[in-house]
């Protein structure tokens, strides 16, 4: 298992050991269902030859990353003072919070009111439950 912490590359060992000298690679595809999955291992194993290090280009980017790093700076902005139109502005953009933020709805306050609560969640160890998928 080749790890950086985040992105892992796991190769099984048939036979034999990695520990003593030179390695012979050998590879097996079986059928053409899984062939992509496979080849995409490979392609991961050459560029880490290649380059030394998890090639972070070759596997999906985190779809849930955009809301975790929103609640962390919504977080350290009222953290730091900041009110809830203040946060709203940095998240949401001057204009839209001038437009939105006195009318009928609440909603852009809902937001912020949110995103703090997941921000705290979040800091209390939930970061945890975000990267096993649960978040």
């Amino acid at each position: 298992m080749l790890t950086d912490g985040l992105h892992q590359l796991r190769l099984d060992v048939r036979g034999g050991t990695l520990t003593r000298g030179p390695v012979r690679l050998h590879f097996e595809f079986e059928g053409l269902a899984e062939i992509d999955a496979a080849l995409l291992t490979l392609r991961r194993l050459v560029a880490v030859d290649r380059r030394g290090k998890i090639p972070l280009g070759l596997f999906a980017k985190e779809p849930r990353a955009g809301r975790w790093i929103a609640a962390a700076r919504a977080l350290d902005a009222r953290e730091a003072g900041a009110s809830q139109r203040d946060v709203a502005e940095t998240l949401f953009g001057g204009e839209r919070v001038r437009a939105d933020w006195a009318g009928s709805s609440d909603y852009l306050r809902s937001q912020v009111r949110r995103m703090l609560a997941f921000g705290t969640r979040m800091r209390s160890s939930g970061w945890r439950a975000l990267l096993a998928g649960k978040g």
